[in-house]
């Protein structure tokens, strides 16, 4: 049987949700007491893969969250060359350290339409204990691209108040 070619739906909101909702919660994104979209790095101000400097996710909705998935989607360029994403709630990848992101997953991100999940299962990246965050976090990038490249990220969690 050969291989057929399989086009991804990079839409974020819809990759989470998925037909029942994101992990059990039977509403939809947004919904009072459910995942919500938090955060988000992208458009005008998307994610730096040629920084090692903090990139600063601004969270809203509220004044604290439980962050359940960060997604990366919509590279601009081959960013296998990046390594060593993490996310803390503090500058200089002091505080807590919320979530990493390995070069397996980086070298997936090759097309406009590669997507990484980071997630509590994930075999490649791994959510840390789900602690609260207030209202900034920021990306770190350890090893950068070497020039030019950039992806959105999309923060979900629940807001808490």
């Amino acid at each position: 049987m050969a291989a057929k070619d399989v086009k991804m739906n990079c839409n974020p909101i819809e990759v989470l949700r998925g037909p029942r909702g994101i992990k059990g919660d039977k509403g939809d994104v947004g919904m009072s007491g459910g995942v919500a979209l938090i955060g988000k790095l992208d458009g005008s101000t998307p994610f730096n893969a040629n920084s090692t400097s903090d990139q600063l996710i601004t969270l809203f909705g509220g004044t604290n969250f439980v962050i359940t998935d960060i997604v990366m989607v919509n590279p601009s360029t081959n960013l296998s060359a990046c390594d060593d994403l993490e996310w803390w709630d503090q500058t200089g990848r002091s505080g807590n350290q919320i979530a990493a992101m390995s070069n397996q997953v980086f070298s997936y991100m090759t097309l406009s339409s590669s997507m990484a999940r980071v997630g509590e299962t994930n075999l490649f990246i791994r959510l840390k204990t789900h602690s609260t965050v207030s209202n900034s976090i920021y990306a770190s990038l350890g090893t950068p691209l070497g020039t030019t490249g950039t992806a959105d990220i999309y923060i979900y969690g629940y807001v808490l108040s």
